[in-house]
Order: structure tokens, then C-alpha cells, then sequence
């Protein structure tokens, strides 16, 4: 009994960290799609990215798509360049994981 108590504390630990970490990796995905369209589009990335906080990001999250953008973008758009996929790019900046 004891074991299948510890099993299910563990797994709702697992889970509440994989829920808490999904906004964040949504966000990061989608910046990094964002950046990658206006670098293959040739549009001011700096201009794009924060249009996309300001318009397509839920209000409690665009504070934080700011301080993503500010602390990555550099690495996010070598990564790009690089042909990087988002997901590891996303790894990479520890806001989503494997």
C-alpha cells in the first residue's frame, strides 16, 4: 500500500511539473516560429516578434514572451540560422524539456 501511495505522489509530481512547463514551451515554440518567419521574409525582426507579445499572446503571458525574447533572441536567431528546430532550440533554453 505504501508503494502504490508513493507511485501516485510521484506521478502527480511529474505531471504538475510537465503542466507548469507547458505555457512556457508554447511561448518559446512560438516566438520561434515568429522569429523564423520574419527571417525568411526578410521583415524587421525586432518589430515582428514584439507585435506578435502585443497582439497574439494571452495577457498574463506577455511580460514574460518580453523577458524571453530579451535574454534569447540573439541565440535564438543563430540557432535559426543554423536550422535549428524549434523544439530543440526550446530545449536548448531550458523552457521546455525532453
Amino acid at each position: 500500500m505504501q508503494k502504490l501511495i508513493i507511485l501516485i505522489v510521484l506521478a502527480g509530481m511529474i505531471m504538475a511539473r510537465t503542466q507548469k512547463s507547458k505555457p512556457l514551451c508554447g511561448l518559446c515554440m512560438n516566438i520561434v516560429q515568429q522569429l523564423d518567419e520574419a527571417l525568411k521574409h526578410g521583415d524587421d525582426v525586432e518589430k515582428a516578434i514584439y507585435k506578435f507579445c502585443k497582439e497574439d499572446v494571452p495577457g498574463f503571458l506577455v511580460e514574460m514572451c518580453h523577458k524571453v525574447i530579451e535574454k534569447n533572441i540573439d541565440e535564438i536567431i543563430e540557432k535559426l540560422k543554423k536550422h535549428e528546430p524549434a523544439e530543440q532550440i526550446c530545449n536548448d533554453i531550458l523552457l521546455c524539456h525532453d
